[in-house]
């Protein structure tokens, strides 16, 4: 085995016991670029010696950089316009008549990257539900296992490409205001949405019954028996009459008899059955 490989197999292992996700062979070349950034803030003259140094040290900053470096963390504003468009028109509407007597609904966006999914159900509920949430105790909650991200997610800062991703300009100028790096969110939608580090492959902290849980795209990444481990806790996390919502590969595995399947477009979406 040669000595890249070697270091490729180390990186590929703890970024699989600090997230659950595994990198496949073939993606080895990804190394490179995605650890050249973490060289040069480490005064590391290749990407081979950030390696070295962190099989020697183990240094714990250096790891999470390394691990978060190989992470992938695609996300953008209103990804998926059908998704959104089920969200409006079925999913929404529906927890909103199940919750009127508490007059209570809580939302929790997994694996949320910067948060821009978390926010655009901000800008949603804002934009379609401001008079029938009106009075109520809305809670948004975006999590992730890279604390950079969630930085970015708090700051509510995004560059000039981000904001063209999925963003409208109307909705720019209506959320968010020109920054000298980029743009950044205002401070109503900002404090309406919270987030927090959290890692899903550890056991989930106390969280509030949740009525809708977004988990898209995040256990493509990750091995069979992770993604089981990951669903059956995020499904104690959901109330019975929620809903959960995959990405359009990902599946229920042996949680298929607690929910049911109401698949209005490319993302699964499915109901946790009544107790």
């Amino acid at each position: 085995m040669s000595a890249e490989s070697s270091g490729f197999d180390f990186i590929c292992r703890i970024v699989a016991e600090r997230t659950g996700n595994v990198l496949e062979a073939d993606k080895a070349y990804l190394a490179k670029s995605r650890l050249l950034p973490v060289a040069q803030r480490w005064s590391c003259p290749s990407v081979k010696e950030v390696i070295a140094k962190l099989q020697a040290s183990r240094d714990p900053q250096l790891e999470r950089e390394v691990v978060e470096a190989m992470l992938t963390h695609e996300t953008s504003f209103f990804r998926d316009e059908q998704y959104f468009a089920n969200l409006s028109q079925h999913i929404l509407p529906a927890l909103l008549h199940q919750r009127q007597a508490e007059r209570c609904l809580r939302i929790w966006c997994c694996a949320c990257a910067s948060g821009q999914e978390a926010y655009s159900i901000g800008m949603l509920l804002r934009e379609s539900f401001s008079d029938a949430v009106s009075g109520w105790d809305v809670e948004i909650l975006g999590s992730d296992c890279s604390y950079q991200s969630i930085l970015q997610a708090v700051a509510g800062e995004y560059s000039e490409v981000e904001m063209t991703r999925g963003l409208s300009a109307r909705r720019r100028d209506r959320y968010f205001q020109r920054q000298r790096s980029g743009w950044q969110l205002n401070d109503s939608l900002r404090a309406a949405v919270q987030f927090r580090e959290l890692n899903l492959i550890k056991p989930l902290p106390t969280l509030p019954p949740m009525d809708l849980v977004l988990l898209r795209n995040a256990l493509i990444y990750m091995s069979d028996d992770t993604k089981r481990t990951i669903l059956r806790r995020v499904h104690q996390t959901i109330r019975p009459g929620g809903f959960l919502i995959l990405g359009a590969t990902e599946t229920l595995f042996d949680l298929k008899d607690r929910f049911d399947r109401i698949s209005f477009d490319s993302s699964l979406s499915y109901q946790k059955r009544p107790l």
